[in-house]
């Protein structure tokens, strides 16, 4: 098997290994290195290039690294303040509005000063501006569609830019118009399945990995912003526990299986086939549903016309209706009965042919949501990152 791995590594440079432990640590990594060690509440404590430190809470508060330090400053789970001891220094406040979403950012690295400001649509992005040293210096308006942002307005090139987003929701490149009927590329980036950025041409945008949800990539330390939490992408966790509590290591992206799995915002990892499935389990419930109701209909129409039957068979007999009349009356119910059970006998044949078709599909979802939980455990186990970690720059 090793040997398998180191032809196909060789053959192929972007192929990646990477293996974790049962919790989903990640303990090996053909690129990064395989120095990686947890506590038992699946903290990071060390990394190939580093040593991290946690509070008592569960947050992140202290990188060690070859020529510096990374300091982490938290108010209610929120990373109100970043700062670097590397170079000349860098130092990045962030300020949250009341549901926890970023709305002010401020970068100091040595002289210069820039203020992000970012207001929202719901959770979405919608318009932002910066300013450095006080100067308001860009604005940008983003456009949101079935994508998420469809476009976006950069007030510096006066021009709209369409993003070009890969299956995963990351923005490859930006597509603007050329002349007055052409269009042109550029600014085109690849990514592995974790979210480093393995190759960039052109400045390109803050949106980069799964830039389609709004989630912008901060420049000045890489961390990127997805609402809930910061995820650091060459460690491929998240700097905080989550607060939802979703699965048994709180600190895993996607549960260790981003090819397979996303997390829109980052406090729940979900399949990404989980929309077919319950597309298909809404069916088998309709189906089910409409079933029932034709029985439930059928029945009453029975139950109404032997009431009436039996009711006018008793004034009969009491003398209190016409005996002409009450035939009369018995034999056109009777005729409305023998109707009813053609249409229901008819209904019922129908309903055996739904009644498969029903448990077709309920078979076929459960089939499907096994087979693609044996494959998502088979390409998280198997330590490949076989989906997304060999791109082709189309660019070129």
């Amino acid at each position: 098997m090793a040997a398998c791995l180191a032809l196909a590594e060789k053959a192929m440079p972007h192929l990646r290994l990477v293996r974790g432990d049962p919790a989903g640590n990640r303990i090996e990594d053909s690129m990064r290195g395989n120095d990686w060690d947890y506590d038992l509440l699946n903290r990071i404590t060390e990394s190939p290039t580093a040593t991290h430190t946690y509070n008592a809470v569960g947050d992140r508060v202290g990188d060690s690294y070859t020529g510096g330090t990374n300091t982490y400053t938290w108010r209610l789970g929120m990373l109100t303040k970043y700062e670097s001891s590397a170079g000349s220094g860098l130092e990045v406040v962030n300020l949250f509005r009341a549901d926890g979403m970023r709305v002010w950012r401020r970068s100091t690295a040595g002289s210069t000063v820039l203020v992000t400001r970012t207001d929202y649509d719901g959770q979405m992005p919608v318009y932002e501006q910066q300013f450095q040293s006080g100067v308001h210096t860009w604005k940008r308006w983003n456009a949101l569609g079935a994508r998420g942002i469809d476009a976006f307005y950069n007030s510096t090139s006066s021009s709209w830019l369409y993003p070009i987003y890969d299956v995963h929701g990351n923005v490859k490149a930006t597509l603007t118009r050329s002349g007055g009927t052409g269009y042109a590329t550029a600014n085109w980036k690849q990514y592995d399945v974790w979210g480093g950025e393995r190759s960039s041409t052109g400045s390109g945008s803050m949106f980069g990995y799964c830039g389609n949800l709004g989630h912008p990539t901060d420049p000045e330390n890489g961390l990127i912003y997805m609402r809930a939490r910061f995820y650091e992408p060459w460690t491929g966790r998240f700097l905080s526990e989550d607060e939802a509590t979703d699965g048994s290591n709180w600190y895993v992206y996607c549960s260790s299986a981003p090819t397979t799995r996303s997390d829109p915002d980052g406090n729940l990892s979900i399949p990404i086939y989980m929309p077919l499935n319950t597309i298909l389990q809404m069916l088998a419930f309709v189906f089910g549903a409409l079933l029932m109701n034709w029985d439930m209909n059928y029945g009453a129409a029975f139950e109404r016309i032997g009431s009436h039957m039996m009711q006018i068979t008793s004034m009969m007999r009491a003398g209190l209706m016409d005996k002409s009349e009450g035939m009369d009356d018995l034999m056109r119910m009777h005729k409305d009965l023998q109707k009813v059970r053609g249409s229901w006998n008819r209904a019922q044949s129908l309903n055996r042919v739904k009644a498969k078709t029903s448990l077709s599909v309920i078979g076929n979802s459960l089939v499907l949501r096994a087979l693609l939980m044996d494959i998502e455990y088979g390409i998280n186990r198997s330590g490949l990152d076989i989906l997304s970690e060999y791109y082709v720059n189309n660019a070129n």
